[in-house]
């Protein structure tokens, strides 16, 4: 029997932190289970893997998630609530998954939100805690990084890109502060939790 795994993030740590996070580290099972097979670096992004590997494509998958989720409208972005962390000279992004967000904090940001983007037609879904999407009036033209990228790296190599990028980074920065001095995120903070500081905008 052949086995394929795919392991993301196997090797995250970096120069800075690496060795210092994994002094005295031991993976008994992860060692014998590499020591028995091939292993394969492969110069592709984390998406461009899964669609090689899976036929799973980034292309289109926020319309998609919002025709799933009984959403009507023709332009939309995935919004997913993330934390981003400021290290030494670098904003590490954070996804939701390790944050445990419950549906009444993502309802509640996705309200405030919704308020404040209403006169640029922006309109914000949170059809699970996790997994927001992000009505357009418009097509974005722009580029976006998709999420499973960008996670444990610099977002300042991640930005927008394209004829409107620069539009899409100014409206990121306007979420970000909203998002800072939200409520939800006090509470958070107050029980010792990630704050949901962030989103990040692709599909």
């Amino acid at each position: 029997m052949k086995l394929t795994l795919l392991m993301p993030g196997l090797s995250w740590l970096d120069a800075h932190d690496g060795a210092e996070v994994c002094r005295g580290l031991a993976l008994p099972a992860l060692a014998t289970l590499l020591g028995r097979g091939h292993r394969q670096a492969m110069p592709l992004s984390l998406s461009a893997l899964y669609q090689r590997s899976l036929g799973l494509s980034a292309a289109g998958i926020a319309a998609r998630l919002a025709a799933a989720a009984g959403l009507q409208g023709e332009h939309w972005l995935l919004a997913d609530p993330v934390h981003v962390r400021i290290d030494r000279d670098r904003a590490l992004l954070a996804d939701v998954g390790v944050m445990r967000l419950g549906q009444d904090e993502a309802a509640a940001l996705v309200a405030s939100l919704n308020r404040h983007f209403a006169e640029d037609g922006l309109c914000f879904h949170a059809p699970q805690p996790g997994r927001w999407l992000l009505q357009l009036p418009e097509a974005s033209a722009a580029s976006f990084t998709p999420l499973a990228d960008a996670v444990g790296e610099n977002v300042n190599e991640h930005l927008p890109s394209g004829t409107r990028g620069l539009h899409w980074s100014r409206l990121l920065n306007e979420m970000q502060m909203l998002l800072y001095t939200h409520p939800v995120n006090d509470a958070r903070e107050l029980r010792g939790e990630l704050s949901v500081n962030s989103v990040w905008l692709w599909g």
